[in-house]
């Protein structure tokens, strides 16, 4: 299983949607936990999903790096301004979507997917100028480059 992971606002439903459309099995793991794993204050605890395993070809989530079960992650970046309107769309406030930007700039998630993974099973694309298509021909490859070399 490949993890998608990157900031809110970066186009990870998108990919996901758009594999899915191609055939391959994509599991958005945010609709998965709000039916299953919430704490009273209706976040999410990592500890509750980390050592999960799926059987999906992709699954995305802003926190799928983290899981142990995953044979590769694909973090999707984007220009900030776009995430920013993006989010403001979604009715973040600023403070969040600083938040988020920040985690961005600081490559948290890089970061926290070297904790688990070598660097030749990450791959950071930067979705500002590509298509959907080119973006899921890219994560399609990469699949295919990590499934071959398991």
């Amino acid at each position: 299983m490949i993890a998608i992971s990157g900031i809110p606002g970066t186009g990870k439903t998108t990919l996901c949607m758009e594999l899915s459309r191609l055939g391959y099995t994509c599991l958005s793991l945010g609709d998965f936990l709000a039916k299953r794993i919430t704490q009273p204050d209706g976040e999410v605890d990592v500890s509750d999903f980390e050592s999960l395993e799926f059987d999906y070809d992709f699954v995305e989530s802003h926190m799928s790096h983290v899981i142990s079960g995953s044979d590769a992650v694909i973090i999707l970046s984007c220009r900030e301004e776009t995430v920013k309107s993006r989010l403001e769309e979604r009715g973040y406030d600023l403070s969040k979507i600083n938040e988020n930007l920040d985690a961005q700039r600081s490559e948290i998630i890089y970061s926290e997917a070297m904790e688990r993974l070598p660097a030749n099973r990450i791959l950071v694309i930067d979705c500002s100028s590509r298509s959907i298509e080119d973006i899921a021909a890219m994560a399609i490859e990469f699949r295919k480059v990590i499934t071959a070399g398991r």
